[in-house]
């Protein structure tokens, strides 16, 4: 009779829990809703012909998922259609009947199994073959935010002198980091020595007539300067300097100086890194131009066998010289003038240039032999010239003839102009181009997009990444990768005023949208920018600089909290 009971029971509390269960199922049921829109990620297309096209898009699954799992996402162009299922997320809609020159509006739902959700679209342009969404990189990987280390950055000295270029010493070692003006070294005749123990860079200030004798100044480790030259050395008026890549450094001067009292004159002097001891490179030319007209081409140049190139002037006329083994030679004639040189291996010369007495411009090869040949088309107009990892030379070209607007590449191997252009404007660009930025396939806003030659400054990371930067002194401008891949770099910035490359790392300063100047630091290979300097410690930069011997940066700004010049320090993220 117990066990009956018992028995009955156990019967009613299963069918009480079974009640139960059903009514929580019930209202998780009821809980079930149709999901969120996806966001599109990525639209490309590929031209079968000029009135057919397969699109493909990338989406990314709604963050509301209504509950219940997704199941599929959908995609819709002309009435066609293609579903993206289980965990993939893009497909690609096939024969498309569309002229090159649409813009068609590319829909895109998502489905549970409650329902569907409401249906977005974009814009898309045929002719840019290539749409990607804001805050993702070209390959459809959402980009990281960037992060704050304002502890990296700490003010080293005061500094009543803004410098307008600021550049290292490559050296392996600082000797002292407290050095004082040292007395010159006995090197024979009284002679000019600069202050080289204990300096980590070199700087010009921004009127030369602040500097206490030499017109440069010496930088050490801790942010403070002295004069450039030692104390007993000759007098000498610095013009500018140069730090090459391969650890020579050089100076000219303001008229042409005596190295060594009694000596000949001197407008071009190498500095040696260890005793800074100056000897003449060039004591015929009457002055030497270190900056070409806001060039990116390094002042001073080397072939494969060592020999130096430079630009100057000699009787009043502009000249690029060559010196082997002290042996000097005009390689230009003296009819033109030029805005950028590039030495290549074997010992020619691609030239960018003006002709004088008909003022056109001109992109060419001048070869080692002295022979010329044209690059570019008579009268193109080009903004930047640049030898890219590859080893092949990429230059920015506008051409009113033509109506061209691009970047293009010039083949070494084959002295010839590649026929496809390496980047074109996103709209009514060239046909089957190597790239288009795929950041510009729904507006014109950027400059970059419609222009690819405002690119004017160019910046190679050691792992032979290149950038450039467009529209450079405008309101707006971006910082753009240009090889190995094309796209628009995303930053806090909206207007970047210097680049400095480090490693394989961009130093960046500038203004964020909000007029703030910050200082950050971005890392190509994950697309991570680390934010420096911002309003808390609100600095406008004017110079940077790599310190090999201490592994960190420093600079050269106004401190807005005190409205002062400092010297700054960066730790490198």
């Amino acid at each position: 009779m117990f066990g009956k009971v018992r028995s009955k029971v156990a019967v009613a509390a299963l069918a009480g829990l079974a009640m139960s269960s059903v009514a929580v199922s019930n209202v998780q049921a009821a809980r079930v809703t149709a999901p969120g829109a996806p966001a599109f990620v990525m639209i490309s297309s590929k031209e079968i012909n000029i009135r057919l096209h397969h699109i493909t898009a990338t989406l990314e699954r709604p963050t509301r998922t209504g509950g219940s799992a997704i199941t599929s996402m959908t995609v819709q162009v002309m009435g066609k259609t293609c579903r993206i299922r289980r965990n993939a997320n893009s497909c690609t809609i096939r024969n498309v009947p569309i002229h090159r020159n649409s813009r068609p509006k590319v829909f895109a739902t998502a489905t549970n199994r409650k329902g569907t959700s409401k249906r977005v679209g974009v814009s898309f342009s045929l002719m840019t073959g290539r749409w990607l969404a804001p805050g993702f990189n070209a390959q459809g990987q959402r980009l990281p935010a960037a992060v704050s280390k304002l502890q990296n950055s700490r003010v080293l000295a005061g500094n009543s002198t803004k410098w307008k270029k600021f550049q290292a010493i490559n050296r392996s070692s600082v000797s002292s980091a407290s050095a004082v003006k040292q007395a010159r070294p006995s090197v024979g005749n009284p002679s000019v020595v600069f202050n080289i123990t204990g300096v980590i860079g070199i700087a010009l200030p921004d009127n030369a007539n602040q500097a206490t004798q030499s017109g440069m100044f010496a930088v050490r480790a801790d942010g403070t300067t002295v004069d450039s030259l030692m104390a007993g050395s000759l007098s000498a008026s610095v013009r500018d300097f140069y730090s090459a890549p391969n650890g020579r450094f050089y100076v000219t001067f303001s008229t042409r100086t005596a190295l060594v009292q009694g000596g000949p004159l001197c407008a071009l002097a190498e500095v040696n890194a260890s005793s800074g001891v100056a000897t003449c490179v060039d004591s015929t030319i009457e002055s030497v131009a270190l900056t070409l007209f806001n060039s990116d081409s390094a002042p001073i140049q080397f072939d494969g066998q060592g020999n130096i190139y430079y630009t100057g002037m000699v009787n009043s006329k502009f000249v690029l010289r060559k010196s082997v083994s002290g042996t000097i030679s005009d390689i230009i004639n003296d009819n033109i003038t030029l805005g950028a040189f590039i030495v290549l291996q074997d010992g020619s010369v691609v030239l960018k240039g003006t002709t004088m007495s008909s003022m056109s411009m001109w992109l060419r090869r001048l070869s080692s032999s002295g022979g010329l040949s044209n690059i570019a088309l008579q009268n193109s107009s080009i903004s930047f010239v640049s030898r890219f990892p590859d080893g092949n030379i990429y230059f920015g070209v506008r051409g009113a003839a033509d109506n061209t607007d691009a970047i293009k590449r010039y083949v070494t191997s084959t002295q010839a102009v590649d026929t496809r252009d390496w980047l074109t404007r996103a709209f009514f660009g060239s046909s089957n181009p190597f790239n288009i930025l795929p950041n510009c396939g729904t507006s014109m806003t950027k400059a970059i997009c419609n222009s690819p030659s405002s690119v004017s400054k160019v910046f190679i990371t050691t792992d032979n990444r290149v950038f450039g930067l467009s529209s450079f002194g405008s309101s707006t401008n971006d910082l753009v990768s240009l090889y190995p891949t094309t796209e628009v770099v995303n930053t806090v910035l909206t207007k970047i005023s210097v680049v400095y490359q480090v490693g394989t790392k961009l130093v960046l300063a500038g203004t964020n949208a909000a007029g703030t100047n910050m200082l950050t630091v971005y890392e190509p290979s994950t697309y991570q920018e680390t934010i420096i300097v911002d309003q808390s410690n609100e600095t406008e930069v004017y110079s940077i600089a790599y310190v090999a011997q201490t592994g960190k940066l420093l600079f050269n700004g106004l401190k807005f909290s005190n409205n002062s010049l400092v010297v700054g320090e960066v730790d490198l993220p």
